[in-house]
């Protein structure tokens, strides 16, 4: 099931970022034109009570662009950020941005900004 909710979230990222004009890959791709979003990491897991299920999905999006502190990349980061709080899934009860951190992507001229999000579906027994 967390396979499935997993894969309609990615899916509802993907056509944010294509209705948004956000370039998006799941791999390194060569030298695409910037900025763009990389699926860096993605990880599911699941906890068992008596009476319901707490399943999480949590997506690690390296951001890639000529600089951090531009106008461009705090609206491109802003715009991922609509994008993960305006995706409905059945059960979905949380939605948490975890952590947002600035990285030197070691490749001249290019920045990276590392944004997480995690989200957390409840089921019922």
């Amino acid at each position: 099931m967390i396979d499935i909710i997993r894969d309609n979230i990615q899916k509802a990222f993907v056509k944010g970022f294509k209705d948004n004009g956000i370039a998006y890959h799941t791999n390194r791709a060569e030298n695409p034109p910037l900025p763009y979003v990389k699926l860096w990491e993605l990880n599911t897991w699941s906890e068992e009570y008596k009476t319901h299920e707490e399943l999480y999905a949590r997506f690690t999006f390296w951001v890639w662009d000529e600089a951090y502190n531009t106008k461009g990349n705090l609206d491109l980061l802003k715009t991922i950020n609509n994008i993960a709080n305006n995706i409905t899934v059945e059960g979905l009860c949380n939605i948490e941005r975890d952590k947002e951190s600035f990285r030197d992507a070691q490749k001249p001229d290019t920045k990276c900004t590392v944004t997480v999000y995690t989200f957390k579906i409840i089921r019922g027994k």
